[in-house]
């Protein structure tokens, strides 16, 4: 372990060509990258081991990994949807209504 680690050190870099690219680096163990094209991608890295990584190009796709035993998936492309693991610690559930304009399965011809 260095020194450098108790240092409360924040790195942000934000970047808005088209979108927003914004990274932050904690030594805590706090890594959060987000990009905005078309859409919104976040990454984060806890040390405590919480991952979460999120991509939206024309829905959201959100993957989360505890160590303490939270895993949670989530797409969403014209709906919500999320799979959470073991349990769920933290309550974020946002009453987002599931649209249900999702395509039918093309039958084969």
């Amino acid at each position: 372990m260095h020194d450098d680690f108790h240092k409360p050190k924040l790195i942000s870099i934000g970047i808005t060509p088209l979108g927003i690219i914004s990274i932050g680096v904690v030594p805590m163990g706090v890594i959060s990258i987000g990009i905005v094209p078309m859409g919104v991608i976040s990454i984060g890295s806890v040390a405590m081991g919480l991952i979460s990584a999120g991509a939206v190009a024309m829905g959201g796709v959100a993957m989360g990994a505890q160590t303490m035993g939270i895993v949670s998936i989530g797409q969403m492309g014209m709906g919500n949807v999320r799979v959470p693991l073991n349990f769920e610690h933290h309550h974020h559930h946002t009453d987002t209504p599931k649209s249900t304009e999702t395509q039918p399965p093309q039958a084969a011809p």
